[in-house]
């Protein structure tokens, strides 16, 4: 009985020392898409109350990411050194966005009520535009 019960703990203790820990890396599904938009890429609305600027080839931006992922966009000027997130006002301009399926717009307003024409940049700007997973709880 004795040699029975010393078989099963040997034979326990050395299946349990055979098991080996495996670590499981899980690739990250974030999108980060990083752009330059020149001076000259600004193109003033109809109204005359907004710079736009459009998009309209980001495949990342699909059916299930505009319904379920996050959109993050930040502007980096005048030396790329740190990037803000929009919405975002510099002196009388803010800027926002809108994300739709293929794309994203840009756009610059005056925050002055006094002078409602925004004002043109006059240098390049680099976005960057994070697109976050996301797993819909509802």
């Amino acid at each position: 009985m004795k040699r029975i019960l010393l078989l099963l703990i040997c034979t326990a203790t050395l299946g349990l020392v055979s098991c080996k820990k495996e670590t499981i890396v899980q690739e990250t599904s974030n999108k980060t898409i990083i752009f330059d938009i020149n001076p000259s890429q600004w193109k003033l609305s109809n109204d005359g109350l907004s710079y736009d600027v459009s998009f309209n080839d980001i495949p990342e931006l699909d059916d299930y990411g505009i319904k379920y992922e996050g959109t993050i966009l930040s502007v980096s000027f005048p030396n790329y050194t740190i990037y803000k997130p929009l919405p975002y006002v510099f002196d009388v301009s803010s800027y926002h966005y809108s994300v739709y399926q293929g794309g994203i717009t840009i756009s610059i307003e005056s925050s002055d009520l006094q002078a409602t024409r925004p004002v043109q940049p006059t240098q390049s700007m680099k976005f960057k535009l994070v697109i976050v997973a996301s797993n819909n709880v509802s």
